[in-house]
């Protein structure tokens, strides 16, 4: 499970200013794929999804936007205009790509459990300027937590007996 993250940036961006397609936007994160599979689309056929991607139709989009087809198609196109998604139009399905999908995405550990000596993800990162994936390390260190402060301090006060 994961948790969606609202940056700064995305508050100073159009999406902001709309609600509707603001919600849209949330709507996307949330039906993309959090690990990589195979989706089976309604004739039966596979097809693979990779983390980030979302497979779906402009009309199950509109469906799930309670809008038109065309306004479905000229959100996904304005995304894509702005960098924030790349997608395909093929003949029985959409993909969508969410560009730097792991920026908006922080899974749930990250809420609940504050390492010590910090924490290290892989994450894969689409760069829109060149459809390139590049694998990156990222460092992440989270504040201690209370009680872990106060172990330490504890720790500290024992020492010194």
């Amino acid at each position: 499970m994961s948790r969606i993250i609202i940056t700064p940036e995305l508050c100073d961006s159009w999406l902001w200013e709309d609600p509707t397609k603001f919600q849209w936007w949330l709507k996307l994160l949330m039906l993309a794929c959090v690990e990589a599979g195979t989706v089976t689309l309604w004739n039966g056929e596979l097809v693979e999804c990779a983390r980030g991607e979302i497979i779906t139709s402009l009309s199950a989009l509109a469906k799930e936007f309670k809008t038109s087809k065309d306004n479905a198609r000229n959100f996904i196109n304005q995304l894509t205009r702005t960098q924030m998604t790349s997608h395909c139009f093929y003949t029985t399905f959409t993909r969508i790509t969410i560009c730097n999908y792991d920026s908006y995405i922080a899974p749930l550990h990250y809420f609940y459990t504050t390492p010590q000596d910090g924490y290290t993800t892989n994450e894969s990162v689409t760069n829109c300027d060149t459809g390139i994936c590049k694998d990156k390390k990222t460092e992440v260190t989270l504040p201690p937590s209370e009680e872990q402060e106060n172990k330490k301090e504890k720790e500290k006060k024992e020492a010194k007996k």
